[in-house]
Protein backbone atom coordinates (compact mmCIF):
# COMPACT_ATOMS: atom_id res chain seq x y z
CA UNK A 1 0.00 0.00 0.00
CA UNK A 2 1.01 3.39 -0.42
CA UNK A 3 -0.36 5.40 2.04
CA UNK A 4 -0.16 2.15 3.06
CA UNK A 5 2.00 4.36 1.62
CA UNK A 6 -0.07 7.64 2.68
CA UNK A 7 49.23 25.02 -0.54
CA UNK A 8 53.43 25.75 1.25
CA UNK A 9 56.68 24.67 -1.02
CA UNK A 10 59.35 26.95 0.29
CA UNK A 11 61.51 27.69 3.52
CA UNK A 12 60.31 30.39 5.47
CA UNK A 13 63.21 32.80 4.33
CA UNK A 14 61.28 33.72 1.23
CA UNK A 15 58.42 34.85 3.91
CA UNK A 16 55.21 34.52 2.32
CA UNK A 17 56.18 34.16 -1.50
CA UNK A 18 54.72 30.46 -2.29
CA UNK A 19 52.44 29.82 1.11
CA UNK A 20 49.20 29.16 -0.18
CA UNK A 21 46.82 30.46 3.09
CA UNK A 22 43.14 28.72 3.33
CA UNK A 23 40.77 30.93 5.39
CA UNK A 24 37.35 29.67 5.30
CA UNK A 25 34.12 31.38 6.36
CA UNK A 26 30.52 30.29 5.70
CA UNK A 27 29.35 32.60 2.79
CA UNK A 28 25.81 34.06 1.58
CA UNK A 29 26.00 32.55 -1.60
CA UNK A 30 22.75 31.25 -3.06
CA UNK A 31 24.62 29.56 -6.05
CA UNK A 32 27.43 27.82 -3.45
CA UNK A 33 29.85 27.64 -5.71
CA UNK A 34 32.69 27.39 -2.61
CA UNK A 35 32.91 27.74 1.05
CA UNK A 36 36.53 28.42 1.05
CA UNK A 37 38.36 31.69 -0.19
CA UNK A 38 41.95 30.72 -0.84
CA UNK A 39 44.91 33.05 -0.06
CA UNK A 40 48.30 32.54 -1.45
CA UNK A 41 51.75 33.19 -0.75
CA UNK A 42 51.95 35.48 -3.65
CA UNK A 43 49.20 37.70 -2.77
CA UNK A 44 50.40 38.07 0.54
CA UNK A 45 54.13 38.88 -1.03
CA UNK A 46 52.59 41.27 -2.86
CA UNK A 47 50.36 43.11 -0.13
CA UNK A 48 53.94 42.84 1.87
CA UNK A 49 55.58 44.49 -1.14
CA UNK A 50 53.44 47.66 -1.00
CA UNK A 51 53.17 48.20 2.72
CA UNK A 52 57.62 47.49 2.50
CA UNK A 53 57.50 50.47 0.01
CA UNK A 54 54.87 52.97 1.99
CA UNK A 55 57.13 52.37 5.37
CA UNK A 56 60.36 52.77 3.48
CA UNK A 57 58.87 55.99 2.06
CA UNK A 58 58.31 57.20 5.70
CA UNK A 59 61.71 56.13 6.84
CA UNK A 60 63.98 57.37 4.08
CA UNK A 61 61.82 60.72 4.65
CA UNK A 62 62.19 61.47 8.04
CA UNK A 63 65.77 60.36 7.81
CA UNK A 64 66.27 63.56 5.28
CA UNK A 65 65.25 65.77 7.65
CA UNK A 66 65.66 64.65 11.33
CA UNK A 67 69.61 63.18 10.55
CA UNK A 68 71.27 66.39 9.84
CA UNK A 69 70.05 67.72 13.54
CA UNK A 70 71.95 64.39 14.64
CA UNK A 71 75.16 67.18 14.35
CA UNK A 72 74.31 68.59 17.20
CA UNK A 73 76.10 66.11 19.26
CA UNK A 74 78.64 66.75 16.81
CA UNK A 75 78.73 70.71 18.27
CA UNK A 76 78.60 70.17 21.67
CA UNK A 77 81.34 67.30 21.99
CA UNK A 78 83.64 67.58 18.66
CA UNK A 79 83.30 70.88 18.27
CA UNK A 80 86.32 71.74 16.04
CA UNK A 81 85.19 68.90 13.34
CA UNK A 82 81.16 69.50 13.85
CA UNK A 83 80.84 71.25 9.89
CA UNK A 84 83.08 68.53 8.20
CA UNK A 85 80.82 65.42 9.97
CA UNK A 86 77.74 67.89 9.34
CA UNK A 87 79.01 68.39 5.76
CA UNK A 88 79.59 63.83 5.46
CA UNK A 89 75.81 63.43 6.93
CA UNK A 90 74.68 65.50 3.75
CA UNK A 91 76.53 63.83 1.37
CA UNK A 92 75.26 60.36 2.90
CA UNK A 93 71.75 61.65 2.71
CA UNK A 94 72.30 62.70 -1.03
CA UNK A 95 73.43 59.08 -1.69
CA UNK A 96 70.39 57.72 0.47
CA UNK A 97 68.04 60.08 -2.08
CA UNK A 98 69.26 58.99 -5.03
CA UNK A 99 69.40 55.03 -4.39
CA UNK A 100 65.90 55.97 -3.05
CA UNK A 101 65.01 57.84 -6.36
CA UNK A 102 66.67 54.51 -8.26
CA UNK A 103 64.51 52.17 -6.23
CA UNK A 104 61.31 53.76 -7.06
CA UNK A 105 62.08 54.56 -10.55
CA UNK A 106 63.06 51.23 -11.52
CA UNK A 107 61.00 49.11 -8.99
CA UNK A 108 64.17 46.85 -8.56
CA UNK A 109 66.37 46.83 -4.78
CA UNK A 110 63.46 47.80 -2.69
CA UNK A 111 65.07 47.54 0.05
CA UNK A 112 68.88 48.82 -0.65
CA UNK A 113 67.85 52.83 0.43
CA UNK A 114 67.51 51.55 3.96
CA UNK A 115 70.57 49.40 4.07
CA UNK A 116 72.25 51.87 2.83
CA UNK A 117 71.14 54.49 4.84
CA UNK A 118 71.68 51.86 8.04
CA UNK A 119 74.77 51.03 7.08
CA UNK A 120 76.12 54.40 6.69
CA UNK A 121 74.43 56.12 9.89
CA UNK A 122 75.60 53.46 11.79
CA UNK A 123 79.33 54.21 10.48
CA UNK A 124 79.34 57.42 10.65
CA UNK A 125 77.73 57.25 14.02
CA UNK A 126 80.34 55.28 15.35
CA UNK A 127 83.15 56.91 14.42
CA UNK A 128 82.28 60.09 15.39
CA UNK A 129 81.74 58.97 18.64
CA UNK A 130 85.12 57.71 18.59
CA UNK A 131 86.46 61.26 17.66
CA UNK A 132 84.22 62.17 21.20
CA UNK A 133 84.98 62.30 24.69
CA UNK A 134 84.49 59.13 26.21
CA UNK A 135 81.97 60.10 28.42
CA UNK A 136 79.66 61.47 25.35
CA UNK A 137 80.28 58.12 23.22
CA UNK A 138 77.27 56.96 25.85
CA UNK A 139 75.28 59.41 24.04
CA UNK A 140 75.86 59.26 20.30
CA UNK A 141 74.97 55.11 20.94
CA UNK A 142 71.77 55.98 23.02
CA UNK A 143 70.90 57.86 20.06
CA UNK A 144 72.37 55.50 17.35
CA UNK A 145 70.34 52.61 18.91
CA UNK A 146 67.17 54.46 19.29
CA UNK A 147 67.32 55.38 15.86
CA UNK A 148 67.63 51.34 15.09
CA UNK A 149 64.74 50.60 16.87
CA UNK A 150 62.42 53.24 15.09
CA UNK A 151 63.77 52.09 12.05
CA UNK A 152 63.08 47.82 12.38
CA UNK A 153 59.83 49.06 14.18
CA UNK A 154 58.46 50.71 11.04
CA UNK A 155 60.40 48.51 7.91
CA UNK A 156 58.54 45.72 6.69
CA UNK A 157 61.17 43.19 6.03
CA UNK A 158 62.27 39.89 6.29
CA UNK A 159 63.95 39.11 9.50
CA UNK A 160 67.04 38.39 7.20
CA UNK A 161 67.46 41.70 6.16
CA UNK A 162 66.91 42.98 9.74
CA UNK A 163 69.68 40.09 11.13
CA UNK A 164 72.07 41.20 8.24
CA UNK A 165 71.81 44.82 9.70
CA UNK A 166 72.05 44.06 13.51
CA UNK A 167 75.49 41.37 12.75
CA UNK A 168 76.78 44.18 10.36
CA UNK A 169 76.57 46.89 13.04
CA UNK A 170 78.04 45.08 15.89
CA UNK A 171 80.78 43.78 13.78
CA UNK A 172 81.59 47.32 12.47
CA UNK A 173 81.44 48.96 15.95
CA UNK A 174 83.71 46.04 17.24
CA UNK A 175 86.39 46.71 14.57
CA UNK A 176 86.44 50.20 14.51
CA UNK A 177 86.56 51.15 18.53
CA UNK A 178 89.20 48.42 18.08
CA UNK A 179 91.38 50.24 15.37
CA UNK A 180 90.59 53.67 15.44
CA UNK A 181 89.84 54.44 19.56
CA UNK A 182 93.59 55.16 21.73
CA UNK A 183 91.06 54.04 24.45
CA UNK A 184 90.37 50.37 25.37
CA UNK A 185 87.53 48.25 23.87
CA UNK A 186 86.74 47.10 27.33
CA UNK A 187 86.39 50.91 27.92
CA UNK A 188 84.21 51.69 25.43
CA UNK A 189 81.67 48.79 26.01
CA UNK A 190 81.18 49.94 29.12
CA UNK A 191 80.30 53.68 27.96
CA UNK A 192 77.26 52.62 25.97
CA UNK A 193 78.70 49.71 23.73
CA UNK A 194 77.02 46.46 25.44
CA UNK A 195 73.62 48.79 25.51
CA UNK A 196 74.17 49.30 21.60
CA UNK A 197 74.59 45.84 21.30
CA UNK A 198 71.83 44.49 23.29
CA UNK A 199 69.35 47.01 21.64
CA UNK A 200 70.03 46.15 18.60
CA UNK A 201 69.92 42.19 19.18
CA UNK A 202 66.74 43.11 20.54
CA UNK A 203 65.54 45.58 17.05
CA UNK A 204 65.97 42.11 15.27
CA UNK A 205 63.18 40.49 17.21
CA UNK A 206 60.69 43.56 16.82
CA UNK A 207 61.37 43.82 13.33
CA UNK A 208 60.53 39.80 12.55
CA UNK A 209 57.17 40.28 15.04
CA UNK A 210 56.48 43.31 13.04
CA UNK A 211 56.93 41.40 9.55
CA UNK A 212 55.02 38.41 11.06
CA UNK A 213 52.09 40.43 12.34
CA UNK A 214 52.03 42.48 9.01
CA UNK A 215 51.88 38.95 7.39
CA UNK A 216 49.00 37.70 9.19
CA UNK A 217 47.20 41.31 8.75
CA UNK A 218 47.88 40.88 5.35
CA UNK A 219 46.19 37.97 4.96
CA UNK A 220 43.52 39.04 6.33
CA UNK A 221 42.70 41.56 4.34
CA UNK A 222 43.02 39.74 1.45
CA UNK A 223 40.21 37.02 2.85
CA UNK A 224 38.24 40.44 3.45
CA UNK A 225 38.44 42.11 -0.06
CA UNK A 226 37.71 38.59 -1.64
CA UNK A 227 34.43 38.13 0.68
CA UNK A 228 33.65 41.42 -0.06
CA UNK A 229 34.08 40.76 -4.00
CA UNK A 230 32.13 37.61 -3.45
CA UNK A 231 29.52 39.15 -1.43
CA UNK A 232 28.87 42.06 -3.98
CA UNK A 233 28.70 39.59 -6.83
CA UNK A 234 26.20 37.50 -4.97
CA UNK A 235 24.14 40.81 -4.16
CA UNK A 236 24.04 41.59 -8.00
CA UNK A 237 22.50 38.12 -8.87
CA UNK A 238 20.19 38.62 -6.20
CA UNK A 239 19.02 41.74 -7.39
CA UNK A 240 18.75 40.07 -11.02
CA UNK A 241 17.10 37.42 -9.57
CA UNK A 242 14.28 40.07 -7.73
CA UNK A 243 14.08 41.33 -11.08
CA UNK A 244 13.44 38.49 -12.69
CA UNK A 245 10.82 37.68 -9.97
CA UNK A 246 9.02 41.37 -10.14
CA UNK A 247 8.98 40.58 -14.07
CA UNK A 248 7.41 37.07 -13.62
CA UNK A 249 4.89 38.40 -11.10
CA UNK A 250 4.17 41.09 -13.46
CA UNK A 251 3.48 38.37 -16.40
CA UNK A 252 1.19 36.09 -13.72
CA UNK A 253 -0.95 38.83 -13.67
CA UNK A 254 -1.58 39.55 -16.72
CA UNK A 255 -1.86 36.15 -17.29
CA UNK A 256 -4.21 35.69 -14.06
CA UNK A 257 -6.26 38.36 -15.71
CA UNK A 258 -7.07 36.77 -19.11
CA UNK A 259 -7.35 33.39 -17.29
CA UNK A 260 -10.38 35.44 -15.23
CA UNK A 261 -11.73 36.47 -18.72
CA UNK A 262 -11.23 33.18 -19.83
CA UNK A 263 -13.08 31.31 -17.18
CA UNK A 264 -15.93 33.85 -17.62
CA UNK A 265 -16.05 33.04 -20.83
CA UNK A 266 -15.80 29.41 -20.67
CA UNK A 267 -18.27 29.35 -17.86
CA UNK A 268 -20.62 31.08 -19.98
CA UNK A 269 -20.19 28.51 -22.69
CA UNK A 270 -20.60 25.92 -20.76
CA UNK A 271 -23.39 26.85 -18.61
CA UNK A 272 -25.98 27.34 -21.48
CA UNK A 273 -25.38 23.99 -22.74
CA UNK A 274 -26.24 22.67 -19.57
CA UNK A 275 -29.51 24.77 -19.19
CA UNK A 276 -31.12 22.99 -22.60
CA UNK A 277 -29.87 19.66 -21.62
CA UNK A 278 -31.80 20.03 -18.20
CA UNK A 279 -34.69 21.53 -20.43
CA UNK A 280 -34.72 18.46 -23.01
CA UNK A 281 -34.58 15.87 -20.03
CA UNK A 282 -37.63 17.92 -18.88
CA UNK A 283 -39.31 17.70 -22.00
CA UNK A 284 -38.11 14.24 -22.45
CA UNK A 285 -39.81 13.00 -19.24
CA UNK A 286 -43.09 15.04 -20.18
CA UNK A 287 -43.87 14.21 -23.37
CA UNK A 288 -42.34 10.31 -22.92
CA UNK A 289 -44.31 9.42 -19.61
CA UNK A 290 -44.54 5.52 -20.60
CA UNK A 291 -40.57 4.72 -20.89
CA UNK A 292 -38.75 1.72 -19.77
CA UNK A 293 -37.45 1.88 -16.63
CA UNK A 294 -34.08 1.23 -17.75
CA UNK A 295 -34.43 4.37 -20.21
CA UNK A 296 -35.88 5.99 -17.00
CA UNK A 297 -32.85 5.37 -15.35
CA UNK A 298 -30.38 6.56 -17.89
CA UNK A 299 -32.05 9.75 -18.01
CA UNK A 300 -31.71 10.43 -13.99
CA UNK A 301 -27.76 9.37 -14.75
CA UNK A 302 -27.85 12.03 -17.10
CA UNK A 303 -29.65 14.43 -14.96
CA UNK A 304 -27.14 13.91 -12.23
CA UNK A 305 -24.32 14.28 -13.99
CA UNK A 306 -25.02 17.00 -15.40
CA UNK A 307 -26.23 18.92 -11.73
CA UNK A 308 -22.76 17.70 -11.01
CA UNK A 309 -21.29 19.43 -13.27
CA UNK A 310 -22.82 22.47 -12.80
CA UNK A 311 -22.05 22.35 -9.21
CA UNK A 312 -18.23 21.50 -10.20
CA UNK A 313 -18.54 25.03 -11.93
CA UNK A 314 -20.35 26.94 -9.55
CA UNK A 315 -17.05 25.95 -6.94
CA UNK A 316 -14.30 25.67 -9.12
CA UNK A 317 -14.77 27.96 -11.65
CA UNK A 318 -16.01 31.00 -9.74
CA UNK A 319 -14.31 34.10 -10.29
CA UNK A 320 -13.88 35.05 -6.50
CA UNK A 321 -13.27 31.78 -5.62
CA UNK A 322 -10.17 31.57 -8.38
CA UNK A 323 -7.77 32.77 -6.50
CA UNK A 324 -7.90 30.49 -3.38
CA UNK A 325 -9.05 27.19 -2.44
CA UNK A 326 -12.38 26.03 -3.04
CA UNK A 327 -14.60 26.60 0.23
CA UNK A 328 -16.01 23.52 1.27
CA UNK A 329 -19.42 23.41 3.07
CA UNK A 330 -18.47 20.86 5.85
CA UNK A 331 -21.20 19.35 7.46
CA UNK A 332 -23.11 16.06 8.34
CA UNK A 333 -23.84 14.12 5.54
CA UNK A 334 -24.79 9.71 5.94
CA UNK A 335 -21.69 8.51 3.54
CA UNK A 336 -23.98 5.37 2.61
CA UNK A 337 -26.60 7.39 -0.21
CA UNK A 338 -23.54 9.08 -1.49
CA UNK A 339 -21.85 5.00 -1.78
CA UNK A 340 -25.09 3.97 -3.09
CA UNK A 341 -25.56 6.48 -5.80
CA UNK A 342 -21.62 6.27 -6.76
CA UNK A 343 -22.19 2.38 -7.23
CA UNK A 344 -24.67 2.83 -9.37
CA UNK A 345 -23.49 4.90 -11.43
CA UNK A 346 -20.57 2.90 -12.03
CA UNK A 347 -22.65 -0.83 -12.18
CA UNK A 348 -23.63 -0.51 -16.15
CA UNK A 349 -19.85 -0.39 -16.87
CA UNK A 350 -19.31 -2.98 -14.92
CA UNK A 351 -22.06 -5.32 -16.18
CA UNK A 352 -20.58 -4.13 -19.75
CA UNK A 353 -17.45 -6.20 -19.41
CA UNK A 354 -18.82 -9.14 -16.84
CA UNK A 355 -17.45 -7.84 -13.56
CA UNK A 356 -19.35 -8.70 -10.43
CA UNK A 357 -20.10 -5.94 -7.90
CA UNK A 358 -21.07 -6.69 -4.08
CA UNK A 359 -21.95 -3.81 -2.09
CA UNK A 360 -21.99 -4.20 1.95
CA UNK A 361 -22.83 -1.63 3.71
CA UNK A 362 -24.46 -1.00 7.56
CA UNK A 363 -28.28 -0.92 8.33
CA UNK A 364 -27.90 2.76 10.29
CA UNK A 365 -26.64 5.62 8.70
CA UNK A 366 -23.27 6.12 8.86
CA UNK A 367 -22.67 10.48 8.99
CA UNK A 368 -19.77 12.27 8.48
CA UNK A 369 -17.98 15.53 8.85
CA UNK A 370 -17.76 16.40 5.00
CA UNK A 371 -18.34 18.59 1.97
CA UNK A 372 -21.01 16.17 -0.25
CA UNK A 373 -20.28 17.46 -3.58
CA UNK A 374 -16.32 16.37 -2.68
CA UNK A 375 -17.47 13.51 -1.24
CA UNK A 376 -19.43 12.37 -4.24
CA UNK A 377 -16.29 13.11 -6.45
CA UNK A 378 -14.16 11.57 -4.39
CA UNK A 379 -16.00 7.72 -4.36
CA UNK A 380 -17.22 8.40 -8.06
CA UNK A 381 -13.65 8.32 -8.92
CA UNK A 382 -12.88 5.73 -7.02
CA UNK A 383 -14.95 3.23 -8.58
CA UNK A 384 -14.54 4.23 -11.63
CA UNK A 385 -10.99 3.68 -11.84
CA UNK A 386 -11.65 0.57 -10.06
CA UNK A 387 -13.65 -0.76 -12.99
CA UNK A 388 -11.48 1.07 -15.00
CA UNK A 389 -8.00 -0.05 -14.29
CA UNK A 390 -9.14 -4.17 -13.76
CA UNK A 391 -9.56 -7.13 -15.96
CA UNK A 392 -12.85 -8.44 -17.77
CA UNK A 393 -14.87 -10.97 -15.78
CA UNK A 394 -13.36 -9.98 -12.25
CA UNK A 395 -15.16 -8.86 -9.19
CA UNK A 396 -15.49 -5.40 -7.33
CA UNK A 397 -16.27 -5.77 -3.44
CA UNK A 398 -17.10 -2.26 -1.35
CA UNK A 399 -17.25 -2.99 2.42
CA UNK A 400 -18.22 -0.25 4.74
CA UNK A 401 -17.22 -1.05 8.57
CA UNK A 402 -17.45 1.46 11.16
CA UNK A 403 -14.56 1.03 14.29
CA UNK A 404 -13.24 3.36 16.88
CA UNK A 405 -14.70 6.31 15.94
CA UNK A 406 -13.77 5.99 12.22
CA UNK A 407 -15.96 4.75 9.35
CA UNK A 408 -13.39 2.26 6.59
CA UNK A 409 -14.35 1.95 3.18
CA UNK A 410 -12.51 -1.00 1.69
CA UNK A 411 -12.99 -0.92 -2.15
CA UNK A 412 -11.38 -4.45 -3.39
CA UNK A 413 -10.66 -5.79 -6.82
CA UNK A 414 -9.40 -8.72 -7.58
CA UNK A 415 -7.78 -8.72 -11.09
CA UNK A 416 -5.72 -5.62 -11.80
CA UNK A 417 -4.01 -4.68 -15.04
CA UNK A 418 -1.69 -2.70 -13.64
CA UNK A 419 0.83 -2.64 -10.63
CA UNK A 420 1.69 -0.15 -8.22
CA UNK A 421 4.52 2.10 -9.88
CA UNK A 422 1.64 3.03 -12.28
CA UNK A 423 -0.85 3.25 -9.90
CA UNK A 424 1.82 5.81 -8.17
CA UNK A 425 1.71 7.66 -10.90
CA UNK A 426 -2.19 8.12 -11.16
CA UNK A 427 -2.13 9.12 -8.01
CA UNK A 428 0.57 11.88 -8.46
CA UNK A 429 -0.60 12.63 -11.96
CA UNK A 430 -2.29 16.49 -10.33
CA UNK A 431 1.03 17.44 -8.62
CA UNK A 432 3.48 16.12 -12.03
CA UNK A 433 1.31 18.83 -13.81
CA UNK A 434 1.25 21.90 -11.54
CA UNK A 435 5.38 20.98 -11.59
CA UNK A 436 5.59 21.10 -15.26
CA UNK A 437 2.98 23.83 -15.66
CA UNK A 438 1.04 22.25 -18.06
CA UNK A 439 -2.60 21.89 -18.92
CA UNK A 440 -4.82 18.71 -17.69
CA UNK A 441 -6.32 16.63 -20.79
CA UNK A 442 -8.35 13.88 -20.05
CA UNK A 443 -6.97 10.17 -18.94
CA UNK A 444 -4.67 11.35 -17.25
CA UNK A 445 -5.49 9.95 -14.18
CA UNK A 446 -6.37 12.97 -12.40
CA UNK A 447 -9.04 12.08 -10.62
CA UNK A 448 -7.40 10.16 -8.44
CA UNK A 449 -4.96 12.79 -7.82
CA UNK A 450 -8.31 14.65 -6.82
CA UNK A 451 -9.68 12.30 -4.81
CA UNK A 452 -6.53 11.80 -2.58
CA UNK A 453 -6.59 15.79 -2.22
CA UNK A 454 -9.98 15.83 -1.49
CA UNK A 455 -10.28 13.38 0.89
CA UNK A 456 -7.04 14.47 3.15
CA UNK A 457 -8.54 18.57 3.09
CA UNK A 458 -12.05 16.63 5.26
CA UNK A 459 -9.46 15.01 7.55
CA UNK A 460 -9.22 11.59 5.88
CA UNK A 461 -7.07 9.24 4.32
CA UNK A 462 -6.90 7.55 1.78
CA UNK A 463 -4.76 4.09 1.04
CA UNK A 464 -3.63 2.08 -1.82
CA UNK A 465 -1.92 -0.67 -3.51
CA UNK A 466 -2.02 -2.41 -6.76
CA UNK A 467 -0.84 -5.79 -7.80
CA UNK A 468 -1.26 -7.49 -11.37
CA UNK A 469 -2.30 -10.96 -9.32
CA UNK A 470 -4.14 -9.80 -5.86
CA UNK A 471 -5.61 -6.40 -7.52
CA UNK A 472 -6.29 -3.12 -6.96
CA UNK A 473 -7.25 -2.41 -2.53
CA UNK A 474 -8.62 1.29 -1.88
CA UNK A 475 -8.95 2.04 1.74
CA UNK A 476 -10.78 5.26 2.81
CA UNK A 477 -10.95 6.37 6.03
CA UNK A 478 -12.80 9.04 7.60
CA UNK A 479 -13.67 10.55 11.12
CA UNK A 480 -17.27 9.98 12.73
CA UNK A 481 -19.34 13.11 12.79
CA UNK A 482 -20.49 12.00 16.11
CA UNK A 483 -16.74 10.85 17.20
CA UNK A 484 -15.48 14.45 16.27
CA UNK A 485 -18.62 16.31 18.21
CA UNK A 486 -18.15 14.36 21.16
CA UNK A 487 -13.85 15.23 21.41
CA UNK A 488 -15.41 18.99 21.23
CA UNK A 489 -17.37 19.07 23.99
CA UNK A 490 -14.88 17.12 25.55
CA UNK A 491 -12.42 19.96 24.96
CA UNK A 492 -14.87 22.67 25.97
Amino acid sequence: MEDIKSSESSTHSEGFHNESTYLKGLLFNPSRDSDTILVTGKEIDGKLGRDSRISQNFIVWTTLFIYPLFSGLDYLYINHLWFEFLLLRIILLGVIFLSFEFSRKSKKFSSLPVHLMMGGVTLQMIIFSIYAPLFAHYFYLVLLSVSSVFVMAVMVWRSQHAIFQVIGAIVAYLILVSLLSETALAEHLESGGLFYMGVMVLSAFISALRYEFQGKNARIEIYQEKYREILQKEIRNIMVQRDELNTSLLSMEDLNIEKNRFINVASHGIKNPLSRIFGFLQLISIEFENLPKLAREYLEYIEDSAHEINEVLDRYVNLKAFNKEPAMKMEAVDLLPVLQKAYSKISHEADGRNISMNLEIPDEPVEILSDKLSLQQIFSSLFKYAIRLSSNNSEMKVVVETERGNVRIHITQTKSRIDIHRLNELFDALETLTKKKENAMGGQGLGLSLARVLTHKMNGHLYYSANPHSGIYFLVEFPLAEYIESEEKSFS
